[in-house]
C-alpha cells in the first residue's frame, strides 16, 4: 500500500496570531453587533416571557393566549428564514433597521389592541419581525466583517454579551418593573429594546456582497 502523506498546504496549518484576534475588537460592526445583541434579546426574552401572563391578565383565556402566542412563534419561524433572504438583495443594514422598527410594535400592539383570538394571531405573525434579525447580527454581519479565522470568536462575543445583558438581566429588571408599575412596563422594556436597535443599525457599514460590489462600482 501507498504511504499517505499530507500535503505541503495540509500539513502547514496557519496558526492566528493576536494580531489577528485584535481583528475583532477593532471593528466597528461588531461592536454595534454586540449593542444591538444585548438590546434585542431583552426584547425577545422580555417579550417572550411577560406575553402570556398579560394575556391572560387582560382577559384572554389560557387557550386564546395559546393560540396568539402560536402566531408570535410561526411567525419567527417564517421571517428567520426569509430576512436573510430579503437581506442578500435590499442589504444587511436595510434590513436590520426596519425590521427592527417593526418589531418595536408587536409588544404594544400586544399591550393596548386586544382584539379577537383569531385577529390577535394574524397581527402577532406579521409584525413579529425581530426574530428574523438574529441571524444578521449573530453571524452574517460579524462574518462579512472580519476575517474567517476570527468570525467565530467574534460570534461568541455577540452571544455571550447578549445572553447575559438580554437574557438574564433585561428580563430580571422588567420583572422589577411590572411589579412596580404593572404588566405594561415589560412590554414598553421590549420595545424600547427594539428601537434601540434600529437606531444603531444606522451605524453599521453594509456587508451584503451585492450591496458592497455596487457601491464599489458606483464609487
Amino acid at each position: 500500500m501507498r504511504d499517505h502523506k499530507p500535503s505541503e498546504g495540509t500539513a502547514k496549518k496557519k496558526k492566528i496570531s493576536w494580531e489577528e484576534y485584535s481583528k475583532v475588537f477593532k471593528e466597528r460592526n461588531i461592536w454595534l453587533c454586540v449593542i444591538i445583541s444585548m438590546f434585542f434579546m431583552t426584547w425577545l426574552f422580555v417579550y417572550t416571557t411577560f406575553a402570556p401572563t398579560y394575556l391572560v391578565e387582560v382577559g384572554y383565556t389560557p387557550s386564546q393566549m395559546s393560540v396568539i402566542m402560536s402566531g408570535i412563534g410561526l411567525g419567527s419561524f417564517l421571517w428567520m428564514i426569509l430576512l436573510p433572504v430579503i437581506s442578500d438583495k435590499l442589504g444587511r443594514k436595510p434590513t436590520l433597521i426596519v425590521c427592527s422598527f417593526i418589531a418595536v410594535f408587536s409588544p404594544l400592539i400586544l399591550g393596548y389592541f386586544h382584539f379577537s383570538t383569531t385577529t390577535m394571531f394574524f397581527l402577532m405573525f406579521l409584525i413579529t419581525t425581530g426574530t428574523g434579525i438574529f441571524p444578521l447580527f449573530m453571524a452574517v454581519i460579524p462574518g462579512e466583517s472580519l476575517p474567517i479565522g476570527v468570525v467565530a470568536t467574534a460570534i461568541g462575543l455577540i452571544q455571550l454579551v447578549g445572553e447575559i445583558i438580554g437574557g438574564s438581566i433585561g428580563p430580571t429588571f422588567a420583572g422589577i418593573m411590572a411589579d412596580s408599575y404593572g404588566l405594561t412596563a415589560p412590554l414598553w422594556i421590549a420595545a424600547v429594546g427594539a428601537l434601540v436597535c434600529s437606531i444603531v443599525g444606522f451605524g453599521l457599514k453594509e456587508t451584503a456582497p451585492n450591496k458592497v460590489k455596487k457601491e464599489k462600482r458606483a464609487a
